[in-house]
């Protein structure tokens, strides 16, 4: 069965779908679950990343998701890169890097980085 889809739909959902038509004032969880995570390896490209998809957002708005009502959550996830999350999602993408091997892989890792910085005796 062959599906008729136009480019320019295409182009049309994926734009709305990650909050790039109509900057609203958006919802920080929203957003970020809406586009599966905001890499945030260097945080100022983060808040670059939300700041084009929610009007009116500010630095203290992020930082208030992140460490005080805890609706967003930083964490290392896809190809082991920090992202920011929604809480809600978080267990969702933590099962599934658990269930591709990812987490177990991350854990042998810092290990193995942790065991490095031990001073020497």
């Amino acid at each position: 069965m062959k599906c008729a889809v136009a480019k320019a739909q295409i182009s049309a959902f994926r734009l709305t779908r990650h909050h790039f038509v109509d900057r609203t004032q958006s919802d920080l969880t929203k957003v970020c679950e809406d586009v599966c995570g905001i890499q945030s390896q260097v945080m100022s490209a983060a808040e670059i990343a939300l700041w084009t998809r929610t009007h009116g957002l500010t630095r203290a708005d992020i930082h208030s998701a992140l460490w005080k009502s805890r609706t967003l959550v930083k964490t290392s996830c896809m190809r082991g890169t920090l992202h920011i999350l929604s809480a809600a999602d978080f267990p969702i993408y933590i099962n599934a890097l658990k269930a591709a091997g990812v987490v177990k892989h991350c854990a042998s890792w810092l290990d193995t980085v942790s065991r490095k910085k031990k001073p020497a005796v």
